[in-house]
């Protein structure tokens, strides 16, 4: 909160990203906070997050806005890929690495319903594309990490929806 607070005016009179804010929050090891302790992280239940989003909006609400969305993404991870290899794996990096995490679920086209998505994932093997018309990644040029929604396949129903992780 001391860290935000020292660069909220910069922050609000640029309309810039809290850099230094995160940064703190990285050195912290906040960013890892939620993530249960078996996969590293601190196990943080719902309402220790919000106490600390809470402490760090008061002092920069970009900066408090920004943890906010992380942890969203992080519960997410926690929610839907607590079971699969990967998603256990990507928990652990997120905690050794500190990385932000931002989201791409809003799309063009789908009348702000983020449980339907017109793009879809094409699997070439082991690897993936996807194509997608992306209205707003908040922080998007200083994420680590972006979680995208999208159809499962092509030829799915726009709520068979996949979450896929990009680094």
């Amino acid at each position: 909160g001391a860290v935000a607070a020292q660069y909220c005016d910069n922050v609000d009179k640029e309309g810039r990203f809290p850099s230094e804010a995160v940064r703190a929050m990285k050195e912290a090891r906040l960013l890892s906070a939620f993530i249960p302790r078996e996969f590293g992280g601190e196990g943080a239940d719902l309402a220790e997050i919000a106490e600390v989003v809470s402490i760090i909006s008061q002092a920069c609400a970009s900066a408090g806005m920004t943890y906010a969305m992380h942890q969203i993404k992080v519960s997410s991870l926690i929610s839907h890929g607590d079971k699969a290899e990967w998603h256990q794996d990507f928990m652990r990096r997120i905690c050794s690495d500190q990385l932000l995490v931002a989201s791409a679920t809003t799309e063009g086209g789908i009348g702000g319903n983020l449980r339907n998505s017109i793009c879809a994932v094409e699997r070439k093997g082991d690897r993936f594309t996807l194509v997608k018309d992306g209205t707003c990644i908040s922080y998007g040029g200083d994420a680590d990490a972006i979680l995208i929604t999208a159809r499962s396949a092509p030829d799915a129903p726009p709520s068979d929806q996949v979450m896929a992780v990009l680094t």
